[in-house]
């Protein structure tokens, strides 16, 4: 499977500001779906100079969801002196295989290592998100559903500022089956005309369609509404997809239209 699909690492005197990943589903499980670092490699580029570690800052992840295959976890690190700066999670949801060896919480710097996901093996010590040296992170509606039973933390944070968590999931959903044993669903597909969907959960906040391009060309707001629907008229026949939209909710859909 893939490695990590969301890999937003910088080393070697690098530097990198105001980063953004938005509405991005992914399909195809992956070791670790999100790999955030700041690292430092010593490497020499001329005679008379060695890298410095610079910074790495202002990322935003937004309505993304992905499969684990692995139980190695998303982390977010930097390294002693040289934090990561104000990282910003929203409605973001990952599947994780779950049963994941439990870890002492002594894991190496690894500063000069190739920054990697799996460079840390198994030894990270939760299951959903391992974060050190960072300064300045919100997470809203981050869940992590594990398809079996963990011994493992949610969290673990080391040397960290700033830390602020909204809407976490219910400790009452176990996996992301939990959320969609009433899925909604949409009708017809292909549609010429008029797109009806129906059976919203009550945590849709907003219903878009977006075009290949991932410009958005409609938006509904909801209010605990169960039944939506979307004239195509104006639209040009095309793929397109369908997200519906809340707190600790994400979930996308293939559209086609067909004039």
């Amino acid at each position: 499977s893939p490695q990590t699909p969301i890999y937003c690492a910088i080393t070697d005197g690098g530097s990198a500001d105001s980063i953004y990943f938005e509405r991005i589903h992914i399909t195809v499980p992956s070791q670790t779906p999100i790999f955030i670092r700041l690292s430092l490699r010593g490497n020499q580029y001329n005679i008379d100079s060695t890298a410095q570690c610079k910074y790495l800052r202002n990322v935003w992840l937004k309505d993304i969801t992905a499969t684990a295959s692995s139980t190695i976890p998303c982390s977010i690190t930097g390294i002693p002196g040289h934090p990561v700066e104000n990282i910003h999670f929203e409605n973001v949801m990952i599947t994780e295989p779950g049963n994941g060896p439990l870890a002492t919480g002594n894991v190496p710097e690894l500063i000069t290592s190739r920054p990697e996901n799996d460079i840390w093996g198994d030894s990270l010590p939760p299951y959903g998100l391992y974060v050190r040296h960072v300064s300045g992170l919100r997470l809203d509606s981050f869940c992590v559903f594990n398809t079996l039973p963990e011994a493992r933390p949610f969290y673990y944070f080391e040397d960290t500022a700033q830390i602020e968590r909204l809407n976490e999931c219910s400790n009452n959903v176990t996996s992301i089956k939990d959320i969609l044993e009433n899925e909604w669903s949409v009708y017809p597909n292909p549609v010429e005309d008029l797109l009806t969907i129906i059976n919203i959960p009550l945590a849709v906040e907003e219903i878009t369609l977006t075009n290949y391009t991932g410009a958005k060309v409609v938006d509904i707001p909801c209010f605990h509404d169960e039944k939506a629907a979307i004239n195509t008229n104006h639209l040009p026949a095309g793929i397109y997809y369908l997200s519906a939209l809340g707190k600790g909710y994400l979930r996308t859909k293939k559209i086609v239209i067909a004039q």
